[in-house]
């Protein structure tokens, strides 16, 4: 398991400790108070779904990067990217929200008691190109449609409705009723 970890998680977050050690610190931006609720909630559901929002240096791309390690060792198969990358490797079709590079179909299927997860980081304005936002809307649809295949995880700097605003009621209810919201709203 350490093999994959070093492989697949960056060395910034690699050495950090497990979920279930992660105590609150005064480098992030919210208060002690706050950081403890949220990783209580975290370590009682450590493989679900969550949708963060919330300002710079408020520690979610360190969640995030907890919670994929959890993944990890869960034995799940686990994605991490950005949201531009994400895109971007759709756009040269090296990503198929039905088949995320790294997973097959069949990988899926054999895995179906042990969902794979999917996590995506940095979802700002999506250039607001037609494109962007609708490949992204394939992908949460994938998401919101097999939950027993996939799960998801998303962290956006923007408050909940400031996302809504930005991407739409129907992908931002599709993320709530897959994804249990951490953060700002």
């Amino acid at each position: 398991m350490e093999k994959l970890i070093k492989e697949l998680v960056p060395g910034r977050y690699r050495l950090e400790p497990r979920l279930k050690d992660i105590k609150p610190s005064k480098f992030v931006a919210l208060d002690v108070n706050t950081q403890t609720e949220i990783i209580k909630a975290l370590n009682k559901n450590p493989l679900g779904g969550y949708l963060f929002c919330g300002n710079t240096s408020t520690g979610k791309t360190y969640l995030m990067w907890a919670l994929f390690k959890e993944s990890l060792y869960a034995g799940r198969n686990a994605f991490y990217m950005t949201c531009s990358e994400m895109i971007r490797k759709m756009k040269l079709d090296e990503f198929k929200p039905n088949c995320p590079e790294g997973f097959s179909v069949s990988d899926f299927e054999k895995n179906s008691n042990n969902p794979a997860h999917l996590f995506i980081d940095e979802c700002g304005k999506l250039g607001d190109t037609e494109y962007s936002f609708s490949k992204f809307f394939e992908v949460i649809d994938f998401c919101y449609m097999n939950p027993d295949i996939v799960r998801l995880s998303v962290a956006t700097n923007y408050n909940l409705e400031f996302f809504r605003e930005s991407y739409g009621e129907a992908l931002t209810r599709r993320l709530e009723e897959i994804c249990d919201v951490i953060g700002e709203r």
